[in-house]
């Protein structure tokens, strides 16, 4: 087949082309296989292509790839895919690298996958984006990752986690971003989760952000935790909250504090508790009052308990207000005092009661004062 020429090779009808063995294919001179016409081409079947060596598919002129029709380059193997070199692979139209099987697009390197221009990378579907491997992933540029379909990027799987960079997230842009799945969120570690910006972290779905594991919570910087919505803040679970760490607790906001769970609220630690501001503690609801532990409560100087509302004192219970200091106790407003329930009330005991005033309890109706053990009010 090698003394075949130019004429020989355009004179072979459709049909004889699609009847050649593959070891007649393989032997044809690559410089003959551009002779073919554009209907010639078309009748190569994908096996024969296959039967190329990679040296020979490397030397194929582009525009001669750029004829193969997408069920050819759909039957194109990995090795094959492997053997493209960068100006083959990012000369390629849209059509065909969508046409790319998951099995043949494992050949494609990580140069070429980087040599992509945008549009090309664009092209690729979900299903192909979900079978990169981690290396290939990791070689897209960010202007490439930018340029993915939201359905292609929100199709990363969890495994492909490790292949995203620090480079890639932190140029992702808000719909890119809020089209990554959960599960993939999950899968990244505390460094690739730090590498989000301010703008970032402010810009996640509440959903994503619950899907963040507690270590990568913990490391998310001050300015990140300060750029947190109220409603991010409301769906972080449980264990989310309870890694945050003091520094993270301390540049909280009262109105970022009072959007906190109350489930969530309780699993801050007594020293967390005891390290807030008067400020931030102004911003507490009766709600999460109701669920802090005696250790929590115990853990509040008297200064920082006068700086809860009334409204959220509100939400004490009896049991609450037993474990609280009597100093506590002794410096609530007369307004605090009158917002606490009569059930709160009946689990005063003596000593708190004790070292009340006459002027704190003047303006709660007496029917309702009804402290379990009460000593003569002081003076």
């Amino acid at each position: 087949m090698l003394a075949l020429t130019t004429t020989q090779v355009q004179g072979f009808s459709t049909a004889a082309i699609a009847s050649i063995s593959t070891t007649q294919f393989g032997d044809i001179a690559t410089t003959l296989l551009g002779e073919l016409s554009a209907t010639q081409l078309k009748s190569v079947t994908a096996t024969n292509l296959n039967s190329l060596t990679t040296t020979a598919i490397a030397a194929l002129d582009t525009t001669l790839l750029a004829g193969l029709a997408v069920n050819q380059v759909a039957g194109l193997s990995a090795t094959s895919i492997g053997a493209l070199t960068t100006t083959q692979a990012s000369g390629l139209a849209n059509t065909q690298l969508a046409a790319i099987t998951t099995a043949g697009l494992t050949g494609l390197t990580t140069t070429n996958v980087a040599a992509l221009t945008t549009a090309r990378a664009g092209a690729l579907t979900a299903v192909q984006l979900g079978s990169l491997s981690t290396d290939q992933v990791g070689a897209l540029t960010t202007d490439q990752a930018n340029g993915l379909t939201a359905a292609a990027i929100g199709a990363l799987k969890s495994t492909q986690a490790a292949g995203l960079t620090t480079t890639q997230l932190s140029a992702l842009d808000t719909t890119h971003l809020q089209a990554l799945n959960t599960t993939l969120l999950g899968a990244l570690d505390a460094t690739q989760v730090d590498s989000f910006t301010e703008t970032q972290v402010a810009s996640l779905k509440t959903t994503q952000l619950n899907a963040l594991s507690a270590a990568a919570i913990t490391d998310l910087s001050t300015t990140d935790v300060g750029a947190l919505t109220t409603g991010q803040l409301s769906g972080l679970n449980a264990t989310q909250v309870e890694r945050l760490t003091s520094t993270q607790v301390g540049s909280l906001t009262s109105t970022q504090l009072g959007a906190i769970s109350p489930a969530a609220l309780a699993t801050f630690s007594t020293d967390d508790i005891g390290a807030l501001s008067t400020t931030q503690l102004a911003g507490v609801t009766a709600a999460q009052v109701t669920k802090l532990t005696t250790g929590q409560l115990s853990s509040l100087t008297s200064t920082q308990f006068a700086a809860i509302t009334s409204t959220a004192l509100a939400g004490l219970t009896a049991l609450q207000l037993k474990g609280v200091a009597t100093d506590t106790v002794a410096a609530l407003g007369t307004d605090q005092l009158n917002a606490l329930t009569n059930v709160a009330i009946g689990g005063i005991t003596a000593d708190q009661s004790g070292s009340l005033t006459t002027t704190q309890i003047s303006g709660r109706p007496k029917p309702s004062w009804r402290p379990s053990a009460q000593r003569p009010l002081a003076g």
